[in-house]
Protein backbone atom coordinates (compact mmCIF):
# COMPACT_ATOMS: atom_id res chain seq x y z
CA UNK A 1 0.00 0.00 0.00
CA UNK A 2 3.03 2.23 -0.12
CA UNK A 3 2.22 3.39 -3.65
CA UNK A 4 -1.03 3.35 -3.52
CA UNK A 5 -3.54 6.42 -4.74
CA UNK A 6 -6.35 5.44 -2.41
CA UNK A 7 -6.39 5.13 1.66
CA UNK A 8 -6.15 1.94 3.11
CA UNK A 9 -9.87 3.15 4.90
CA UNK A 10 -11.04 3.21 1.69
CA UNK A 11 -9.93 0.05 0.81
CA UNK A 12 -11.58 -1.36 3.34
CA UNK A 13 -14.74 -0.21 3.27
CA UNK A 14 -14.84 -1.70 -0.11
CA UNK A 15 -13.67 -5.15 0.98
CA UNK A 16 -16.10 -4.17 3.41
CA UNK A 17 -18.73 -4.79 0.79
CA UNK A 18 -18.15 -8.20 -0.39
CA UNK A 19 -20.95 -9.59 1.66
CA UNK A 20 -23.13 -6.65 1.84
CA UNK A 21 -26.70 -8.08 3.71
CA UNK A 22 -29.70 -9.69 1.54
CA UNK A 23 -32.72 -7.92 1.54
CA UNK A 24 -34.94 -9.59 5.16
CA UNK A 25 -36.91 -11.60 2.95
CA UNK A 26 -34.44 -13.43 1.80
CA UNK A 27 -33.43 -16.78 3.27
CA UNK A 28 -30.06 -18.66 3.71
CA UNK A 29 -27.94 -18.82 0.73
CA UNK A 30 -25.31 -21.07 0.56
CA UNK A 31 -23.53 -18.85 -2.77
CA UNK A 32 -23.11 -16.36 -0.50
CA UNK A 33 -20.41 -17.87 1.76
CA UNK A 34 -17.82 -19.67 -1.02
CA UNK A 35 -14.63 -18.59 0.93
CA UNK A 36 -12.73 -19.53 -2.93
CA UNK A 37 -13.48 -16.04 -3.87
CA UNK A 38 -13.20 -14.30 -0.42
CA UNK A 39 -9.56 -15.87 -0.40
CA UNK A 40 -8.41 -14.03 -3.51
CA UNK A 41 -8.41 -10.54 -1.30
CA UNK A 42 -5.76 -11.83 1.06
CA UNK A 43 -3.33 -12.47 -1.52
CA UNK A 44 -3.22 -9.08 -3.16
CA UNK A 45 -1.74 -6.96 -0.54
CA UNK A 46 -0.55 -7.61 3.28
CA UNK A 47 -2.53 -4.70 4.55
CA UNK A 48 -5.46 -5.97 3.20
CA UNK A 49 -5.34 -8.90 5.21
CA UNK A 50 -7.02 -7.63 8.69
CA UNK A 51 -10.18 -6.28 7.31
CA UNK A 52 -10.43 -9.60 4.78
CA UNK A 53 -10.20 -11.50 7.60
CA UNK A 54 -13.20 -9.92 8.83
CA UNK A 55 -15.49 -10.89 5.75
CA UNK A 56 -13.54 -14.47 5.44
CA UNK A 57 -14.06 -15.80 8.56
CA UNK A 58 -18.01 -14.52 9.66
CA UNK A 59 -19.21 -17.57 8.52
CA UNK A 60 -17.93 -21.02 9.23
CA UNK A 61 -19.50 -23.94 7.32
CA UNK A 62 -18.93 -27.50 9.08
CA UNK A 63 -20.38 -30.34 6.66
CA UNK A 64 -18.34 -33.17 8.16
CA UNK A 65 -17.86 -34.23 11.88
CA UNK A 66 -13.79 -34.16 11.52
CA UNK A 67 -14.07 -30.61 10.76
CA UNK A 68 -15.23 -29.73 14.24
CA UNK A 69 -12.05 -30.89 15.94
CA UNK A 70 -10.24 -28.50 12.61
CA UNK A 71 -11.73 -25.73 13.81
CA UNK A 72 -11.33 -26.04 18.04
CA UNK A 73 -7.61 -26.53 16.99
CA UNK A 74 -7.72 -23.25 15.29
CA UNK A 75 -9.40 -21.64 17.98
CA UNK A 76 -7.47 -23.05 20.36
CA UNK A 77 -4.11 -21.76 18.52
CA UNK A 78 -5.71 -18.34 17.05
CA UNK A 79 -8.37 -17.33 19.91
CA UNK A 80 -8.66 -14.05 17.82
CA UNK A 81 -10.45 -15.61 15.41
CA UNK A 82 -13.48 -16.30 17.44
CA UNK A 83 -14.28 -12.66 17.56
CA UNK A 84 -14.89 -12.77 14.04
CA UNK A 85 -17.71 -15.88 13.86
CA UNK A 86 -20.75 -14.48 14.35
CA UNK A 87 -22.68 -17.16 11.72
CA UNK A 88 -22.58 -20.82 11.94
CA UNK A 89 -23.68 -23.38 9.04
CA UNK A 90 -24.71 -27.17 9.96
CA UNK A 91 -24.76 -28.42 6.50
CA UNK A 92 -23.95 -32.49 6.57
CA UNK A 93 -22.68 -33.45 3.26
CA UNK A 94 -23.70 -37.23 3.75
CA UNK A 95 -27.14 -38.65 4.62
CA UNK A 96 -27.59 -38.91 8.48
CA UNK A 97 -24.63 -37.54 9.45
CA UNK A 98 -24.06 -36.33 13.47
CA UNK A 99 -22.06 -32.81 13.32
CA UNK A 100 -21.34 -32.36 17.04
CA UNK A 101 -21.05 -28.56 16.71
CA UNK A 102 -22.60 -28.15 20.53
CA UNK A 103 -18.93 -28.17 21.78
CA UNK A 104 -18.23 -26.93 25.02
CA UNK A 105 -15.46 -25.24 23.89
CA UNK A 106 -17.25 -23.47 20.84
CA UNK A 107 -20.03 -22.35 23.34
CA UNK A 108 -17.73 -20.96 25.56
CA UNK A 109 -15.59 -19.35 22.89
CA UNK A 110 -18.15 -18.19 20.21
CA UNK A 111 -19.39 -15.09 22.17
CA UNK A 112 -20.07 -13.84 19.09
CA UNK A 113 -22.04 -16.22 17.47
CA UNK A 114 -25.92 -15.03 16.44
CA UNK A 115 -26.73 -16.93 13.35
CA UNK A 116 -27.35 -20.57 13.04
CA UNK A 117 -28.39 -21.90 10.08
CA UNK A 118 -29.31 -25.83 9.34
CA UNK A 119 -29.14 -26.86 5.61
CA UNK A 120 -30.33 -30.40 5.90
CA UNK A 121 -30.59 -30.78 2.03
CA UNK A 122 -33.33 -32.89 2.37
CA UNK A 123 -31.34 -35.24 4.84
CA UNK A 124 -33.64 -38.42 5.62
CA UNK A 125 -33.45 -38.34 9.48
CA UNK A 126 -32.75 -36.23 12.25
CA UNK A 127 -29.66 -37.34 13.72
CA UNK A 128 -29.83 -35.05 17.44
CA UNK A 129 -30.78 -36.49 20.31
CA UNK A 130 -34.01 -35.29 21.81
CA UNK A 131 -32.45 -32.77 24.14
CA UNK A 132 -30.50 -31.15 21.70
CA UNK A 133 -32.47 -27.80 21.90
CA UNK A 134 -31.65 -27.13 25.38
CA UNK A 135 -27.57 -27.68 24.35
CA UNK A 136 -28.37 -24.79 21.29
CA UNK A 137 -29.63 -23.14 23.80
CA UNK A 138 -25.87 -22.45 25.38
CA UNK A 139 -25.53 -20.18 22.25
CA UNK A 140 -26.70 -16.33 22.22
CA UNK A 141 -28.57 -17.09 18.64
CA UNK A 142 -30.99 -14.13 17.75
CA UNK A 143 -31.25 -15.82 14.25
CA UNK A 144 -32.68 -19.26 12.95
CA UNK A 145 -32.81 -20.69 8.98
CA UNK A 146 -34.21 -23.72 8.90
CA UNK A 147 -33.42 -25.65 5.51
CA UNK A 148 -35.63 -28.50 4.07
CA UNK A 149 -35.08 -30.56 7.46
CA UNK A 150 -36.16 -34.31 7.47
CA UNK A 151 -40.07 -34.80 7.30
CA UNK A 152 -39.56 -36.72 10.49
CA UNK A 153 -38.52 -33.76 12.56
CA UNK A 154 -41.46 -31.73 12.59
CA UNK A 155 -42.38 -31.46 16.79
CA UNK A 156 -37.91 -31.33 17.35
CA UNK A 157 -37.96 -28.62 15.06
CA UNK A 158 -40.29 -26.40 16.74
CA UNK A 159 -39.05 -27.83 20.31
CA UNK A 160 -36.14 -25.79 19.11
CA UNK A 161 -37.68 -22.80 17.79
CA UNK A 162 -39.84 -21.84 20.98
CA UNK A 163 -36.73 -22.91 23.02
CA UNK A 164 -34.54 -20.00 21.92
CA UNK A 165 -35.15 -17.44 23.86
CA UNK A 166 -33.45 -14.70 22.37
CA UNK A 167 -34.73 -15.03 18.28
CA UNK A 168 -35.60 -11.80 16.58
CA UNK A 169 -35.40 -13.73 13.24
CA UNK A 170 -36.77 -16.95 11.99
CA UNK A 171 -36.65 -18.65 8.92
CA UNK A 172 -38.03 -21.53 7.87
CA UNK A 173 -37.77 -23.23 4.27
CA UNK A 174 -39.52 -26.54 3.63
CA UNK A 175 -39.96 -27.52 -0.27
CA UNK A 176 -40.03 -30.95 0.38
CA UNK A 177 -42.94 -33.48 0.84
CA UNK A 178 -45.58 -32.14 2.85
CA UNK A 179 -44.49 -32.97 6.80
CA UNK A 180 -46.43 -35.37 8.89
CA UNK A 181 -47.23 -32.19 10.86
CA UNK A 182 -49.70 -34.02 13.68
CA UNK A 183 -46.25 -35.70 14.64
CA UNK A 184 -46.13 -34.35 18.63
CA UNK A 185 -46.45 -30.42 17.68
CA UNK A 186 -49.52 -30.73 20.06
CA UNK A 187 -47.19 -31.92 22.79
CA UNK A 188 -45.01 -29.29 22.67
CA UNK A 189 -46.00 -25.70 24.17
CA UNK A 190 -45.65 -22.80 21.85
CA UNK A 191 -43.68 -19.69 24.15
CA UNK A 192 -44.21 -16.06 23.10
CA UNK A 193 -40.61 -14.91 21.96
CA UNK A 194 -39.79 -11.23 20.66
CA UNK A 195 -39.73 -12.41 16.84
CA UNK A 196 -39.50 -9.72 15.01
CA UNK A 197 -38.62 -10.93 11.17
CA UNK A 198 -40.62 -14.38 10.05
CA UNK A 199 -39.28 -15.63 6.53
CA UNK A 200 -41.38 -18.66 5.17
CA UNK A 201 -40.82 -20.62 2.28
CA UNK A 202 -42.28 -23.99 0.97
CA UNK A 203 -45.72 -25.62 0.86
CA UNK A 204 -46.38 -26.09 4.34
CA UNK A 205 -49.51 -24.72 5.76
CA UNK A 206 -48.64 -25.00 9.17
CA UNK A 207 -52.66 -25.64 10.26
CA UNK A 208 -51.41 -28.00 13.04
CA UNK A 209 -49.65 -25.54 15.47
CA UNK A 210 -51.12 -23.59 18.10
CA UNK A 211 -52.88 -20.16 17.68
CA UNK A 212 -49.73 -17.55 18.33
CA UNK A 213 -47.00 -20.39 17.62
CA UNK A 214 -45.01 -17.49 16.20
CA UNK A 215 -46.02 -14.93 18.82
CA UNK A 216 -47.75 -11.89 18.19
CA UNK A 217 -44.65 -9.45 17.80
CA UNK A 218 -43.69 -9.97 14.59
CA UNK A 219 -43.01 -6.66 12.30
CA UNK A 220 -42.11 -8.35 9.12
CA UNK A 221 -43.69 -10.95 7.48
CA UNK A 222 -42.72 -12.97 4.23
CA UNK A 223 -43.91 -15.64 2.67
CA UNK A 224 -42.68 -17.42 -0.30
CA UNK A 225 -45.12 -20.36 -1.68
CA UNK A 226 -44.63 -22.21 -5.00
CA UNK A 227 -47.77 -22.75 -7.39
CA UNK A 228 -49.48 -25.19 -7.96
CA UNK A 229 -48.89 -26.41 -3.75
CA UNK A 230 -51.07 -28.59 -1.49
CA UNK A 231 -51.95 -25.89 0.12
CA UNK A 232 -54.25 -23.31 -2.09
CA UNK A 233 -54.10 -20.68 -0.08
CA UNK A 234 -50.35 -20.52 0.69
CA UNK A 235 -48.10 -20.81 4.09
CA UNK A 236 -49.07 -19.53 7.55
CA UNK A 237 -52.97 -18.53 6.62
CA UNK A 238 -54.05 -19.41 10.00
CA UNK A 239 -51.05 -17.53 11.60
CA UNK A 240 -51.29 -13.98 9.65
CA UNK A 241 -54.21 -12.74 12.14
CA UNK A 242 -52.04 -12.78 14.98
CA UNK A 243 -49.43 -10.12 13.50
CA UNK A 244 -51.02 -6.96 14.80
CA UNK A 245 -47.78 -5.07 14.94
CA UNK A 246 -46.97 -5.96 11.27
CA UNK A 247 -44.84 -3.19 9.03
CA UNK A 248 -43.63 -5.40 6.17
CA UNK A 249 -45.16 -7.64 4.16
CA UNK A 250 -43.39 -9.56 1.32
CA UNK A 251 -45.25 -12.14 -0.68
CA UNK A 252 -43.14 -14.10 -3.49
CA UNK A 253 -44.88 -16.82 -6.03
CA UNK A 254 -42.98 -19.18 -7.62
CA UNK A 255 -44.82 -19.93 -10.81
CA UNK A 256 -43.64 -22.49 -13.23
CA UNK A 257 -43.55 -21.34 -17.05
CA UNK A 258 -46.40 -23.49 -18.09
CA UNK A 259 -48.88 -21.45 -15.21
CA UNK A 260 -49.41 -17.87 -16.73
CA UNK A 261 -52.73 -17.53 -15.02
CA UNK A 262 -52.68 -14.54 -13.02
CA UNK A 263 -56.16 -14.18 -11.73
CA UNK A 264 -55.11 -17.92 -10.14
CA UNK A 265 -52.29 -16.67 -8.38
CA UNK A 266 -54.59 -13.52 -7.15
CA UNK A 267 -57.13 -15.26 -5.98
CA UNK A 268 -55.73 -18.25 -4.62
CA UNK A 269 -52.78 -16.69 -2.71
CA UNK A 270 -52.46 -12.96 -2.64
CA UNK A 271 -55.94 -11.70 -2.00
CA UNK A 272 -56.51 -14.55 0.87
CA UNK A 273 -53.03 -13.66 2.57
CA UNK A 274 -54.49 -9.61 2.57
CA UNK A 275 -57.67 -10.61 3.66
CA UNK A 276 -56.57 -12.08 6.74
CA UNK A 277 -54.08 -9.20 7.93
CA UNK A 278 -55.86 -7.74 11.36
CA UNK A 279 -56.59 -4.23 11.45
CA UNK A 280 -53.98 -2.42 12.41
CA UNK A 281 -52.42 1.18 11.39
CA UNK A 282 -48.50 -0.41 11.53
CA UNK A 283 -48.38 -1.74 7.83
CA UNK A 284 -46.49 0.29 5.85
CA UNK A 285 -45.27 -1.33 2.78
CA UNK A 286 -46.35 -4.74 1.12
CA UNK A 287 -44.18 -6.00 -1.87
CA UNK A 288 -45.59 -9.01 -4.32
CA UNK A 289 -42.80 -10.84 -6.42
CA UNK A 290 -43.84 -13.58 -9.03
CA UNK A 291 -40.79 -15.29 -10.14
CA UNK A 292 -39.66 -17.07 -13.11
CA UNK A 293 -41.72 -15.35 -15.53
CA UNK A 294 -41.79 -11.50 -16.32
CA UNK A 295 -45.30 -10.75 -14.26
CA UNK A 296 -45.33 -7.65 -11.71
CA UNK A 297 -48.54 -6.51 -9.87
CA UNK A 298 -48.90 -2.71 -10.82
CA UNK A 299 -49.98 -0.43 -7.67
CA UNK A 300 -53.21 0.63 -9.67
CA UNK A 301 -53.56 -3.45 -10.73
CA UNK A 302 -56.86 -3.80 -13.09
CA UNK A 303 -58.26 -7.00 -10.75
CA UNK A 304 -61.02 -6.40 -9.47
CA UNK A 305 -60.41 -8.25 -6.08
CA UNK A 306 -56.91 -6.86 -5.49
CA UNK A 307 -58.18 -3.59 -6.23
CA UNK A 308 -61.18 -3.84 -3.94
CA UNK A 309 -59.37 -5.52 -0.84
CA UNK A 310 -56.51 -3.03 -1.13
CA UNK A 311 -59.06 0.10 -1.16
CA UNK A 312 -60.72 -1.66 1.35
CA UNK A 313 -57.30 -1.99 3.30
CA UNK A 314 -56.00 1.20 3.12
CA UNK A 315 -59.32 2.44 5.64
CA UNK A 316 -57.30 0.48 8.57
CA UNK A 317 -53.98 0.85 7.84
Amino acid sequence: MQNSRLPIELCELVIGFIQEPEPWWEGYAWWRDEPSELVRYTYICSAWLPRARLVLYRVVVLKEPSQVDLFICTITEHPWFTDMVGELVIQPKDQGTYIPFVHHTLVRRLCHLKTLVYDFDYQSAWVYPPRHHLLVLRYPITELDIRNPPITTWSQMFRLIWALPHLQRLSLAMWGPQYDTDSGTSNVNAILRPLRTLVIEGRQSYDCLPERAFGTSVKNLALECGVPSGHQYGPLSGQIHCFSSLQELFIGIRLPDRLKNNDFVATAYIIPILTQLPSQDTLRSIIVRIMQIQVALPSDSDHPDIKTTLLRRRHTW
